[in-house]
């Protein structure tokens, strides 16, 4: 399964092939804009998925600290 970059910058890459197909000049333009918007989304989303591999490589790095309550006996006027 390809992952959400990927299908943008496919995405992209349909709406470059499909321009030249078009004869109006306007409709080629607007293909041509929509495929810069899915490249500039795939940018995003790769951006996206590096912050939050470096925000797991960086909690894997630092040790989990725990707190654990001990049990306090009871006094005996309770």
């Amino acid at each position: 399964m390809e992952n959400r970059a990927e299908e943008y910058r496919r995405r992209a890459e349909r709406c470059l092939e499909m321009g030249p197909t078009f004869h109006n000049p306007q409709a080629r333009d607007v293909l041509l804009q929509m495929a810069h918007v899915w490249l500039r989304l795939a940018d995003k989303c790769e951006y996206a998925n590096e912050m939050v591999g470096r925000s797991k490589t960086a909690e894997e790095a630092q040790p989990v600290v725990q707190q654990q309550q001990q049990i306090q006996p009871k006094k005996e006027d309770e």
